[in-house]
């Protein structure tokens, strides 16, 4: 199985068995500038810093692939209905040194199964980078000697999906090892 990446505790990758990835990608920076107007000539620009990145790509679901659209559906919408701050990754590095957050998503159900079952979902995603300030204290790092236990309990669980998917990996890995000595 070839991983491709992965967001948040989604896993893209591609093998006999499943293929789950990502189409149209497409990443934008800006730059905050500022501009002094001088009378009688040319104004002067001043850098003043750069803006959130944001990135824009199409996953494809497809059931026939042992993928299943409600459940990935319904993953997507609660990152971004809770507002939460997760990896990205392509291949095993990280995009840039800061999380992101989706600030868009857009499916469309091309096919549909018997029982109102998806079989076809293309979903639209728009990730906006996302800088944690680790010096700034929020309600509940102040409230427990721990920190914020939800983004640590959070950040176990993206940890252990990614575990569980580099043993899937392994696994196909076998599989097509196997399948091709017989």
């Amino acid at each position: 199985m070839a991983t491709i990446g992965s967001l948040g505790g989604i896993t893209f990758n591609v093998s006999s068995r499943r293929v789950l990835t990502f189409d149209n990608y497409s990443r934008q920076g800006n730059i905050r500038s500022a501009d002094h107007e001088i009378i009688a000539e040319k104004s002067n620009m001043e850098f003043i810093g750069l803006d959130p990145e944001e990135i824009t790509f199409e996953i494809q679901l497809l059931s026939q692939y042992n993928v299943t659209p409600e459940e990935k559906l319904e993953l997507l919408r609660n990152m971004r209905d809770q507002g939460q701050v997760v990896s990205f990754m392509l291949g095993s590095h990280p995009v840039s040194q800061n999380k992101w957050i989706i600030t868009g998503l857009s499916e469309k159900t091309v096919y549909w199964k018997a029982r109102g079952k998806m079989h076809v979902v293309i979903v639209s995603i728009t990730l906006k980078e996302y800088r944690v300030d680790s010096n700034a204290t929020t309600e509940n790092n102040a409230s427990t000697p721990w920190g914020n236990i939800t983004a640590q309990i959070s950040e176990v669980k993206e940890k252990v999906r990614t575990y569980k998917q580099e043993a899937l990996d392994v696994l196909d890995q076998v599989e097509d090892e196997v399948g091709d000595i017989l």
